[in-house]
């Protein structure tokens, strides 16, 4: 799929470019079939500066089927914005290796095998060298980003495990980050996903994992067995090991660590948005926005405009609320925050 490497290139564009882009990439499992859907949205004026080669801005993306997998690239313009749809559709097991990218650097996907019908889908946002020329841009980069994302969507038979937010009946989960963050630091999105698998293959792998236990405990039993020295003929003394069992009362520390009092630099009692609940009832966002409350202090003393560094903090806040739902898209956000402010 050489033409989907084309997508990697665009997280080396100046950041002119690059604040003209949104990002939205799905992937759906149903019984063995794979549908992979990525969005792109470029302003069209900027479209027009970066490619003006015939056959479309989206053209170079291409299509072509290769082993197995269909891919089709449509293109369309709305609101100011040329929109490139990437479709591949195939068997999963032709997906196998599949990478829009290089890996461990950018790659808009990679989707691995794993054993026992599972696959891993990985995904990393890293712009490079971009953060470089926009030192001392900060307040102008959010302004340009704003309303910008990158965001993931996988949906299967059953979702394993993520990095983003599952849902309760776990067969889907979604990720998403400002641009503004992504920009600043490199993003990973992974998840496991698991096929349907059919009930031959069932009751085969369900055998198997019980011989699989069964020769392991022999194994164990055997070995132990061969290594255990006879007893020795003053067996009584054997007791006195007993004062090695004073470690376990340490287990009931955790517990008050729990207990120690959390709040955030505003009044809980009157939290009226999600984002301030989800906030006033996490002890890590909880401390994450006294810090960046501190940092903002620290940041007005120094300033020499202190107008200009309240509206940058009024606009953070309105893009935060804008763009962050869950808690590692807000813990990135402060993160980013606290940072500037300090700097």
């Amino acid at each position: 799929m050489k033409q989907f490497i084309k997508w990697t290139a665009f997280l080396v564009l100046p950041i002119f470019l690059v604040a003209c882009i949104d990002l939205d990439q799905k992937i759906t499992l149903i019984k063995d079939q794979l549908n992979y859907r990525a969005e792109l949205r470029v302003d069209a004026k900027v479209a027009a500066f970066a490619d003006k080669k015939q056959g479309g801005f989206c053209g170079d993306f291409g299509s072509q089927q290769k082993e197995g997998v269909v891919v089709d690239v449509q293109e369309s313009a709305s609101g100011g914005n040329i929109i490139c749809v990437i479709t591949a559709q195939g068997p999963i097991d032709k997906f196998k290796n599949f990478s829009t990218g290089e890996k461990n650097k950018s790659e808009m996907v990679r989707i691995t095998e794993l054993d026992g019908g599972q696959y891993r889908i990985d995904s990393v946002i890293d712009f490079q060298g971009n953060s470089k020329e926009t030192m001392g841009m900060d307040g102008m980069l959010d302004a340009m980003l704003a309303g910008r994302n990158i965001s993931w969507s996988v949906a299967a038979p059953k979702v394993l495990e993520s990095n983003g937010k599952m849902a309760d009946d776990g067969k889907s989960v979604t990720w998403s980050v400002p641009m503004s963050v992504a920009f600043k630091n490199p993003q990973k999105f992974y998840a496991v996903i698991q096929k349907d698998v059919s009930w031959v293959d069932s009751v085969i792998g369900f055998f198997k994992k019980i011989m699989d236990a069964i020769w392991g405990l022999f194994k164990k039993d055997a070995a132990s067995a061969a290594s255990t020295p006879a007893a020795p003929a003053v067996a009584p003394t054997e007791p006195r090991s007993v004062p090695a069992k004073a470690d376990a009362p340490s287990a009931p520390a955790p517990v008050v660590a729990d207990n120690n009092p959390f709040a955030p630099s505003f009044d809980c009692t009157k939290a009226s948005t999600g984002q301030e609940r989800l906030i006033c009832s996490d002890r890590e966002l909880s401390k994450l926005d006294v810090d960046m409350a501190s940092a903002y202090a620290g940041a007005r003393q120094k300033a020499a405009d202190v107008n200009a560094l309240k509206a940058e903090q009024r606009l953070w806040l309105r893009n935060s609320q804008k763009t962050c739902s869950d808690k590692d898209c807000l813990v990135a956000a402060y993160q980013s925050r606290i940072a500037e402010l300090n700097n």
